[in-house]
């Protein structure tokens, strides 16, 4: 009798459910009702900080990834000055076998969130909808792999017609079909030559498999790893948010200043002299590593504005004036348009407000419930959104296909709650 028990156990913890996690151990099993808040919470908080950040992205502060970067920077300062004044514990050290742990997931889940935005600016809207579901099988697969867990058959059936029905959703817009090409990895650069052709046709879909993996992962550990799961979520906010912020905070530099990893490459082997010795092996072909495809065409210029050769422009003394300048111009740039009049500085700040909570609700929903339910409840989200502007506008946007793809994914959503 204890044997059968024990068997009954085991076969109900394979199955993720929507209101809470099955746990190894009983103790550590979490309340029904710590579940239905932290989701509650989650859903609440992500639809008004998407509200907010629609707001600020266009009235005068279109910089996403600065602001996810914010969002970040915020949380570090925020959980800290609460470990400070007492109100949280202080952070235990990591656990022997798990030093690297907080590292790890922090570099992941911040990957995930500049990887997902680079996505959706080089992809369409339909893609980067079929993106975020592929999330899904991407942790099912992962966590089979790993940690051996599979679903049960009815959990997989919901979890299929969520995903068809988010699809039918989402991707009947007819504004999203075609790719972003204004990007700087589509122009320029990637034309030069065949090698660059053919970067230049792989790299959103490099960027979307990179992006999935990341998300999935860090989702993953943040569920699964001991040295996490001890802590609360504002304690895992603090242990994770610099790190989060520095990964962040070098896609911003990237995306919103203009400065790309290459500048400072070209800048460093110019300062250091080593430049030389690349022009000198191979004078016609190792810039076109160094430089985006818009820098490139901005370099060839200056050398011609310059009555220089472009070859000796690059291995010469101006190429060194020119990219300090060019680097220095560009923050300066950059900082003057954040800190123009037209920035809604108190909505950035309401914005990294509700970001905290975000975070600390996300992170409550992946640690007592289970990866795959956090992107169900992240699908739940995209349903209420629509229903939501149904209620406000009219319902003409959710007739046809739109209409049966809300219908079936609520649907799947309520048998996904009922899986046991």
């Amino acid at each position: 009798m204890r044997r059968r028990q024990s068997s009954h156990t085991t076969a109900r913890q394979t199955s993720p459910s929507f209101i809470h996690a099955r746990p190894r151990h009983k103790e550590e099993a979490s309340p029904v009702v710590g579940s239905y808040l932290a989701i509650a919470g989650s859903v609440v908080s992500s639809v008004a900080i998407v509200m907010v950040n629609k707001h600020i992205l266009s009235s005068g502060f279109p910089f996403a990834s600065t602001l996810t970067a914010l969002h970040q920077l915020f949380g570090f300062f925020f959980t800290n000055a609460l470990i400070a004044w007492g109100v949280i514990p202080q952070l235990p050290p990591p656990m022997p076998k798990q030093r690297m742990a907080r590292t790890v997931v922090a570099a992941l889940y911040a990957s995930g969130l500049v990887l997902m935005n680079q996505s959706l600016a080089l992809n369409s809207v339909s893609f980067y909808q079929l993106l975020k579901m592929s999330c899904i099988p991407t942790i099912a697969v992962l966590q089979f792999l790993t940690y051996g867990t599979t679903i049960s058959l009815a959990t997989t059936l919901s979890l299929v017609l969520i995903l068809c029905g988010v699809f039918i959703s989402t991707t009947t817009d007819p504004t999203g079909g075609a790719p972003n090409t204004s990007h700087p990895a589509n122009t320029g650069l990637y034309q030069m030559n065949s090698i660059a052709s053919l970067l230049h046709a792989f790299y959103p879909s490099v960027i979307a498999v990179l992006a999935v993996v990341s998300t999935a992962l860090s989702q993953i550990l943040l569920n699964r790893s001991p040295d996490l799961k001890r802590l609360s979520s504002l304690q895992s906010l603090a242990a994770l948010s610099f790190m989060s912020f520095l990964v962040c905070g070098t896609a911003a530099i990237a995306v919103d200043v203009g400065i790309y990893p290459g500048d400072w490459v070209r800048l460093v082997l110019s300062l250091s002299g080593v430049s030389n010795v690349l022009y000198s092996l191979l004078p016609s072909g190792f810039e076109w590593l160094l430089f985006s495809g818009e820098e490139m065409d901005v370099v060839m210029r200056a050398a011609v504005e310059g009555g220089t050769d472009y070859h000796e422009f690059l291995d010469g003394v101006s190429s060194r004036a020119y990219l300090t300048e060019h680097i220095l111009g560009k923050f300066v740039s950059f900082i003057n348009k954040v800190s123009g009049p037209s920035t809604p500085l108190s909505w950035v700040f309401v914005s990294c407000l509700l970001s905290v909570l975000t975070n600390l609700f996300g992170f409550a929903v992946i640690k007592e419930t289970s990866a795959i339910t956090y992107q169900v409840v992240g699908h739940f989200k995209t349903v209420l959104t629509l229903g939501i502007g149904a209620l406000l506008f009219g319902t003409d946007g959710l007739v046809g296909a739109k209409g049966v793809g809300l219908l079936v994914a609520l649907f799947g959503m309520i048998l996904y709650s009922t899986c046991k």
